[in-house]
């Protein structure tokens, strides 16, 4: 995978501050109302580094534009082909996110009504600064698609209230294996013209990860047919099925599914796989998700001629279904579930026991023996920590490179002020995910920085007991250029600190010996169990080509990582047409499917938004 742009290379930064203590914010939200209900902007209304970032509102993407003139070019051929209106301020309130740096937020609601189309219903944020004269000119601007009038809300479940119908239970509905009997209850109906084919559905999701559950829940809500597939008899396959001692690394309100909280108040803040896949499971059934377990997809073929997905299904695998559907989105889990091999030579003559993280579930049958874990990301640690607590006579991390640690005490205290039993989790995601990411990473840099710099001692410790930490990179840059590679510590750093995990960094391994790893440097560690914990394969296609075909999967573009304007590529419209790839955090899931359920939607309602041009 290409690493895509680098955070630092993208345009736009932090306002200074220059907000007076005293100002008055009712002159400014009336000054946002003015310029906003002519429906135009000028370019001198704007700072000339200004930034914009538009969610489906008015170029039907997910797009973030940079500079006044670019601006204000893009926006006002749009407002005039939406027809903006209705536009309506609420109260200004000042932003110090951080020390130095300030600025005004107005937000805003309004409506599109493209000629042809259907109507938006929209908000937004404008935000203020003073220009060198004084004078307030617009710094960012922010706009989101919250929904198409009458046609419901991606963030208002309908509960389920399809999947009962004619008196079938959700259990009932979501057992499809069972043939075809509730499947009028579910809204799936049989194509009458093409015998061949079992389902005809508007969307196929392909994975109940919480990717596949988010997209689902917002499909439901907005009334389209669809169905979920997943592979395994049950949910949380990647909590439960994983090591014994996983556990999120980031609190437990920043991981609910849309709609009501998903996880209960007296829960762990740090929730353990097994609870994890106890929510999935709740979700389920609340929501009366259309899900059908046992369920896996061995192909997925595309006909442009009919604009329609042909997939074969088979089921508990006896049964064989055939489907089709207008889009197809799969989130089987990007760069999880497939182990990076690193292809140490030598493993043939290794005598101990040898295995991927992948297939790592405990250490209580090694004690006493000798054991390394390769690698130094969050698997590792956690590997390597729970090598320690089971007894193993000696445990080694080997790391390769520089590794960010954050820890577990600045996560809390940076997600919970955000997500959290007070603020609902709508509010909490545009508040958190609808601002340009360049912005929201320079936020987050800036509390890093100060949060490194003040508690330096940590990293010093670490590189005392031969761990180098990596003390330049935010958690925001490694999620979004990375997929990994980075460790929340939860507890793991202090066995490093303590030589209680010892740690072997910066010499390349150069082949496995009978009893061990063998470095460039002459030496040798002997162990009797070695864990490779490398990280996973983050080339999604290699994974959506084992549903589309390697061939189709290959002309397929580059997956995560940045592109020219900050936006994650292939996330939030189609990688071809018809077809989505969908991954991501529980936070970006939650967030982003909003956006996907939305643009189908449209396209299924024969009213497809129309997308600006996409640069270069």
């Amino acid at each position: 995978m290409k690493p895509g742009y680098n955070m630092d290379s993208l345009p736009g930064s932090l306002p200074p501050d220059l907000i007076p203590r005293d100002v008055n914010v009712e002159s400014v939200q009336e000054l946002a109302q003015r310029t906003l209900e002519t429906g135009s902007l000028d370019s001198n209304a704007l700072q000339t580094t200004a930034l914009w970032r538009d969610h489906l509102a008015l170029t039907g993407q997910v797009r973030t534009f940079y500079s006044n003139e670019k601006i204000v070019e893009i926006w006002n051929n749009r407002a005039k082909s939406s027809h903006l209106s209705d536009f309506k301020t609420k109260a200004a309130r000042v932003m110090r996110p951080v020390p130095n740096s300030s600025w005004i937020d107005v937000t805003f609601e309004f409506t599109t009504k493209p000629e042809g189309g259907l109507v938006g219903n929209c908000t937004g944020a404008v935000s203020f600064v003073p220009d060198k004269d004084g004078k307030w000119v617009i710094w960012m601007l922010v706009t989101i698609l919250e929904n198409f009038a009458d046609h419901g809300h991606p963030d208002v479940p309908r509960l389920g209230k399809n999947a009962i119908a004619n008196g079938e239970t959700n259990e009932q509905v979501n057992g499809h294996a069972n043939g075809q009997a509730n499947d009028e209850a579910n809204g799936v109906q049989a194509h009458e013209k093409d015998s061949d084919i079992d389902h005809d559905f508007d969307v196929v999701v392909i994975g109940a990860g919480q990717c596949g559950l988010s997209v689902a829940g917002r499909l439901d809500a907005l009334g389209l047919r669809y169905v979920l597939l997943e592979k395994r008899p049950s949910l949380g396959k990647n909590w439960i099925g994983r090591y014994e001692t996983v556990r999120q690394h980031t609190v437990r309100e920043y991981n609910n599914l849309p709609f009501a909280r998903t996880w209960k108040p007296d829960d762990p803040i740090l929730l353990p796989g097994k609870i994890v896949a106890e929510g999935f499971e709740n979700y389920v059934k609340k929501y009366g998700i259309n899900l059908w377990t046992n369920a896996e997809t061995t192909s997925a073929t595309w006909a442009p001629e009919s604009r329609a997905w042909t997939l074969n299904v088979s089921l508990n695998g006896q049964e064989q279904r055939k489907l089709r559907c207008r889009h197809l989105i799969i989130s089987v889990g990007a760069g999880f579930g497939v182990d990076n091999d690193p292809k140490i030579p030598g493993t043939d003559e290794y005598q101990g026991i040898l295995m991927h993280s992948g297939a790592y579930k405990h250490s209580r049958d090694w004690v006493t023996k000798d054991g390394i874990v390769i690698g130094s990301g969050t698997m590792a640690h956690d590997i390597a920590e729970d090598m320690y607590r089971a007894g193993l006579r000696s445990v080694h991390m080997i790391q390769r490179s520089k590794t960010c640690v954050y820890p577990i005490e600045w996560v809390i205290k940076g997600q919970s002020g955000v997500f959290n039993n007070d603020i609902p989790t709508a509010v909490a995601d545009a508040m958190s995910a609808g601002v340009p990411n360049k912005i929201s990473r320079d936020i987050v840099k800036v509390q890093y920085d100060t949060a490194t710099a003040a508690e330096s001692y940590r990293f010093d410790a670490l590189e005392r007991a031969g761990f180098r930490v990596d003390r330049t990179t935010p958690l925001m840059d490694n999620i979004l250029m990375r997929y990994g590679g980075y460790y929340v510590d939860i507890g793991a750093s202090a066995h490093i600190v303590r030589g209680e995990i010892k740690v072997k960094s910066g010499v390349p391994i150069t082949n496995f010996t009978p009893h061990g790893l063998k470095f460039q440097d002459g030496s040798e560690l002997r162990a009797d169990v070695v864990v490779i914990a490398t990280g996973q394969d983050h080339d999604y296609r290699n994974q959506v080509g084992e549903i589309v075909g390697r061939d189709y999967a290959s002309r397929l573009g580059e997956f995560w990582g940045l592109d020219e304007e900050g936006e994650v590529r292939n996330i939030m419209k189609p990688a071809a047409p018809g077809l989505w790839m969908f991954g991501g955090t529980a936070p970006q899931a939650r967030w982003w499917s909003r956006f996907v359920a939305l643009a189908i939607q449209s396209d299924i309602l024969g009213k497809p938004i129309e997308c600006v041009k996409q640069v270069g």
